[in-house]
This record gives C-alpha cells, structure tokens and sequence, in this order.
C-alpha cells in the first residue's frame, strides 16, 4: 500500500513541477531513509554518510526553492504543493524500504520472495481499482479525440482509467 501510495503522490507532485525538478526532488529517499535507518532498525552511520545527507539535504532545499520561487515559467499550476507532494511522496518510499528490511531481517523472508509478493499485491490491487476508476469521471478542459469513431472530438468527462480502450490500443498497436 505505501508503494501504490507513495507513486500516486508522487505522480501528482510531478504533474506540478518540472521533471528536472521532480528527479532531483527524488533524492530526498536518501534522507528519510537514513534518518529511519538509524531510529528504527538501530544503524550506525558514519561522518561521511551524515555528511552525505547534509549536502543531499542543502540540494534538494536550493531545487525545492528555486523550484517555488520562479514565479510562472512552466506549465505548473501551483509547484509550492508539487514539491511538498514528492517529498511526502519520498517519506513513503522510506518508510516502505525500512519496513521491507524489517520483515527481512526479522522473519527471514527471502529478499526475492518478498519482492515477489509485493509484485502480486500490487498488481492485484491495482487490477481491482481498474473497476472504480473506470466508473469515476472527470472533466477535462481540452478535448479528447477517440480515433475509433472516425476522428470525432468530445469534450470530458471521461473515466480516470479506462482498462478497456487500453487494451484495445495494446491490441491494435
């Protein structure tokens, strides 16, 4: 569930930002999960890694700032909620990689197993949130065009996901 969190938020924040902007704000995980490292799993860090995430920290604040500051440069609605959306996004992801060690290391799960299992589960959950999104539409403000009804251009809504004309593009490609 973190991992299917952490991507949609972090989806949502790039959406926001620039892609340059989002793939530096990404390094964050770093921070997070050393901090977490060190309070949950008892790790000890050594200066050089401490000094490692200090600069990653001073790096990801300058990209975050100029980031909010450059007032209306790209097509971002609002890039002040982008970043905080990655870097809650990246908390996630932290908290995922230290709960995977976790259970590891405690239960003596194999890695690839583990690994595994969450492919499963994601995909399973992902495959039954198909239903819902399918039925949920939203409004678009440009126009969709569907090529299968000759070029014609209907304004939304239109479902959030739509399993089914994805796989007939699969199909047809």
């Amino acid at each position: 569930m973190l991992d299917m969190t952490g991507t949609g938020v972090m989806n949502a924040g790039l959406c926001l930002v620039d892609g340059s902007v989002f793939q530096m704000l990404r390094s964050a995980v770093v921070v997070f999960t050393a901090i977490l490292s060190v309070v949950v799993l008892k790790r000890k860090l050594k200066a050089y890694h401490w000094v490692s995430i200090v600069f990653i920290c001073i790096g990801v604040f300058i990209v975050g700032y100029v980031a909010i500051a450059k007032d209306g440069s790209n097509a971002s609605s609002n890039p002040g909620i982008g970043v905080f959306l990655v870097i809650i996004a990246q908390m996630m992801v932290a908290v995922q990689m230290i709960v995977e060690e976790y259970v590891i290391e405690k239960y003596g799960a194999p890695a690839l197993k583990a690994v595994g299992y969450e492919g499963v589960f994601g995909f399973s959950m992902l495959g039954l949130l198909l239903i819902p999104l399918y039925y949920l539409k939203v409004n678009y403000n440009g126009v969709v065009c569907n090529v299968d009804d000759g070029d014609t251009c209907t304004a939304g809504p239109y479902p959030i996901e739509d399993a089914g004309d994805a796989w007939e593009q699969l199909k047809n490609r």
